[in-house]
This record gives C-alpha cells, sequence and structure tokens, in this order.
C-alpha cells in the first residue's frame, strides 16, 4: 500500500471503489477521477510474477490516479496505489514489491484524470520466459475475435475477460 509521486514511494493509499468500473464520486486531490486502463490478468505466486508499466504520453498534464487491485470476485482490494506521474514519465514495478498480498490480485484498473495513457504487463519466470501484452484502453462490447489461439505441448493461449460491469454476462465461443 502507498503512494506514489514522481516514481518515489512516499506513504499511505487512498479509498476504494464499489465496483471495478464505479469510480464515481473518487477523486485524487480534488480531481475526478475514470478508468483509463485494465490490466486483466496478474500473477503472483512461487513461480510466476506480473510486472505493470504505465506510461503518460501527455506532454503537459501529470498522471494523476489510482491503480485498484481486484480479486477474483470482483471486490475491490484494500491497498491501492496512488500515482502523480510527470509528463512523458514511465514507471514499472513488480506487484509482488508493491502491494501487500499481490497474491489475491486477480486484475488491475487504473483510474485517472485524464486518458493519455498506455500501459503494459510482463508475465515472466525469472530467467525461464517472458511475455508482454498490451493493458486494455477500451472496453469490447459485442462481439470479437481472438485471430490465433495454441494448445500444444509446450504452448498455451490464455484468455482473460473481465467483467466491468455489474450486470451478469453470457459469453458463447466458437472454434
Amino acid at each position: 500500500t502507498g503512494d506514489l509521486i514522481d516514481g518515489q514511494n512516499v506513504g499511505n493509499s487512498m479509498g476504494q471503489s464499489t465496483f471495478a468500473t464505479d469510480f464515481s464520486g473518487m477523486e485524487e486531490a480534488g480531481v475526478a477521477l475514470s478508468p483509463v486502463l485494465i490490466y486483466p490478468h496478474v500473477v503472483v505466486d512461487e513461480n510466476w510474477e506480473t510486472e505493470i508499466c504505465i506510461v503518460n504520453t501527455n506532454q503537459s498534464l501529470n498522471l494523476r490516479g489510482v491503480l485498484q487491485p481486484y480479486g477474483s470476485d470482483g471486490v475491490p482490494l484494500a491497498d491501492s496505489l496512488t500515482l502523480n506521474l510527470s509528463p512523458d514519465a514511465r514507471f514499472e514495478f513488480k506487484v509482488r514489491e508493491l502491494f501487500a498480498e499481490p497474491q489475491r490480485i486477480a486484475y488491475l484498473v487504473l483510474a485517472a484524470n485524464h486518458g493519455q495513457a498506455v500501459g503494459s504487463t510482463k508475465f515472466f519466470i525469472e530467467d525461464q520466459c517472458r511475455i508482454a501484452v498490451p493493458a486494455a484502453a477500451v472496453l469490447n462490447q459485442g462481439d470479437f475475435s481472438l485471430p490465433l489461439t495454441v494448445s500444444a505441448q509446450d504452448w498455451w493461449t490464455l484468455v482473460c475477460l473481465v467483467n466491468t460491469t455489474t450486470v451478469h454476462k453470457t459469453l458463447t465461443f466458437r472454434f
């Protein structure tokens, strides 16, 4: 748990939201926040590590916001991270190093004062394998396709879907 100001961990975190996209009333230093990035899968265990990257692509405004972790049940976890990134700044960290109970985190949502942020998630086993995927900036609605799926002895495909609403959704997969 902690605040991050210009890349330095400096203290306590702010509150949490009720639902994954219910940031209504959430503010950081008086600035209203709205979801801008979703990191749909986090894994931290005895083998795997997750690294998160956030980049403020705005050339004149600081990116101020909250990175909120959620459990697999969609309930926000207590320790959030408050961010204040300078224009054109990049912040990268291992989930294990900044959150109190990283093994409970299923996904992360960044709510911020503006939408000019990009990010990525890296999953890796130290000195063995590594993969990086972009954070989701746009919510998919309706049909979408997965252009490649692999299932073999040495390869597999992971599909992460996060329902960011409070409404039950039914999914259909066609192969």
